[in-house]
């Protein structure tokens, strides 16, 4: 069968390793992991020569085949990819993936390491596979790396009819655990780019969970390298955030933490590969980047009369509940009030919670934190002890908590303090209170009456995008210079207007970056063609 693509260096790297008499199988497995292609293409040729044997581990892998067989590997690596632009933040991405997975595991000590990388790594072999059959995509790399896995789904099966899933679907021989992985991503991400919730939350008892984890941590890999690749794009560090405390029980306020790891590991690296102009490079990307204010525009009159109504309330330092369908801008509006010049918060802390992932086993852990030392928690921040000197906290989809749950957190806040895990003594706390919901409070069971009343929160909601029209250019506009797309022409913008006017936006800013993300990939292909036949 085809071996995946591989990077020229990594194979220097190897030969010169080889060429040495008394390498260690050691030596030679750190270089196998500096390169996707070459990892895939190791247990590929082990599963080729091995049918009945599973085997997970690089080393073993190694032993197994001897000089002879990493030789052969190296032959039938036909493809070899040269640093240019393109393929350096493409190497780049896969060894801040590769750090990431290896880090969480130090975190959380139940998998092995190897097994690890090879399910947070799929994304980039199944790129690399594609690029072995259509080099086009090589164009469409800086922005792939940009996008999440529904999105990247999206918009390679719309250009190339296929997904990097589906690749590593018809890619055999290949380990069963590998197999596993592959077969339960492509349930739970459908061929058209959308993630099947129903699926998407085995029970942690069933057989799938520990295949389901590995798919959670290529996701958290992707976003914390993504969170240092592209530090403007806000919603990937929340989803980041969300991913490592919902999946992984890693606190929000560890995720700053996990990512000046990740980068410092990757640097070492890059000093090692000779490479720290890469690392330099993307330090400095990240350092001319600054948390601009946001602002929650619109065009019209009667949304922004509403909109300054809540900018009164919100320097007047209430509580707020901004309710709407999913992807309207609820996050977004919350960030321009929490940015503005007359927020009397606005130089106190805040920590976001994301409501999914509270449960009665991690809630006082996430809330209250730890005291140190008590039935193996470790000390820690929870979000309430973050904020607690007038500091903001932002409760995010509160309906995505249970009742149970919600009235037990109403009950914290009336009594203004809480017990650290393994504390005696109270901590208390003055807090300002933000909160998100899909849902009407005053219509539905979802939120808890006691929760309403107690926080009493100043409503506010923000309607669908296609109850919107006149605004959706704004917003893609916004969303335009936020990805830096390469929409510029104005026969573009013409037909966008058409679609802005009469497309039903039913998922609402997901739909409109499709769109952009869509228009913007064919774009590239045809600039590329074209100068290919100049």
């Amino acid at each position: 069968m085809n071996f995946l693509p591989v990077f020229s260096h990594t194979i220097d790297k190897i030969n010169e390793a080889l060429d040495e008499k008394a390498v260690s199988f050691n030596t030679l497995s750190k270089i196998f992991l500096i390169d996707p292609g070459l990892f895939y293409n190791l247990f590929i040729y082990v599963a080729e020569k091995n049918t009945n044997a599973d085997i997970r581990l690089i080393q073993s892998c190694l032993s197994i085949i001897g000089e002879k067989g990493i030789r052969e590997i190296i032959t039938r690596s036909k493809t070899v990819l040269d640093l240019d632009q393109e393929f350096n933040y493409l190497w780049a991405y896969s060894m801040l993936v590769r750090i990431s997975a290896e880090s969480i595991c130090s975190k959380i000590g139940i998998y092995e390491k190897d097994t690890a990388v090879l399910a947070s790594l799929l994304p980039v072999a199944g790129i690399l596979s594609i690029y072995s059959k259509n080099n086009l995509i090589k164009v469409l790399i800086p922005l792939l790396l940009k996008l999440n896995t529904e999105d990247k789904i999206f918009i390679q099966e719309k250009v190339f009819g296929t997904n990097h899933i589906t690749e590593m679907e018809i890619l055999q021989p290949i380990p069963e655990i590998l197999v596993k992985i592959i077969y339960m991503t492509g349930i739970i991400f459908s061929r058209e780019g959308k993630r099947l919730e129903v699926m998407d939350n085995p029970s942690r008892f069933s057989e799938s969970y520990d295949i389901y984890q590995l798919i959670k941590m290529m996701e958290l890999s992707e976003a914390i390298t993504q969170s240092i690749l592209y530090p403007s794009l806000i919603e990937t560090h929340e989803r980041g955030r969300e991913y490592a405390k919902k999946h992984f029980q890693i606190p929000e306020s560890d995720f700053e933490f996990l990512l000046e790891e990740v980068f410092s590991e990757f640097d070492s690296l890059c000093h090692v590969m000779q490479m720290s102009c890469l690392s330099e490079e993307i330090l400095q990307n990240a350092g001319r980047f600054t948390h601009r204010s946001f602002s929650f525009l619109t065009t019209s009159e009667t949304f922004n009369k509403e909109l300054e109504r809540l900018y009164i309330i919100n320097r007047e330092g209430k509580n707020i509940l901004i309710y709407g369908e999913p992807d309207v801008g609820k996050r977004l509006l919350l960030a321009s009030l929490l940015q503005r010049h007359d927020n009397p918060n606005k130089n106190k802390s805040f920590i976001s919670v994301y409501c999914s992932g509270i449960n009665n086993e991690n809630f006082e852990s996430e809330l209250f934190g730890a005291k140190g030392g008590f039935m193996g928690f470790s000390k820690h921040c929870g979000s309430l002890d973050i904020v607690k000197e007038n500091g903001t906290i932002l409760l995010k989809n509160i309906d995505m908590m249970s009742i149970e749950l919600q009235e037990r957190l109403a009950k914290t806040f009336f009594e203004g303090f809480f017990y650290k895990i393994g504390d005696v003594k109270p901590t208390f706390f003055n807090c300002r209170i933000f909160m998100t919901t899909r849902l009407n409070p005053k219509d539905s069971k979802g939120i808890s009456d006691k929760l309403i009343k107690i926080v009493n929160p100043e409503v506010f909601h923000i309607p669908p995008l296609r109850e919107r029209r006149d605004d959706i250019e704004l917003i893609a506009n916004a969303v335009i210079s936020k990805y830096n797309l390469p929409i510029t022409d104005e026969s573009l913008f013409l037909g966008l207007r058409e679609y802005y006017d009469n497309h039903e936006f039913r998922n609402n800013l997901l739909d409109l970056k499709r769109l952009l993300f869509y228009v913007s990939a064919r774009n590239i292909i045809a600039s590329k063609k074209v100068l290919d036949n100049q």
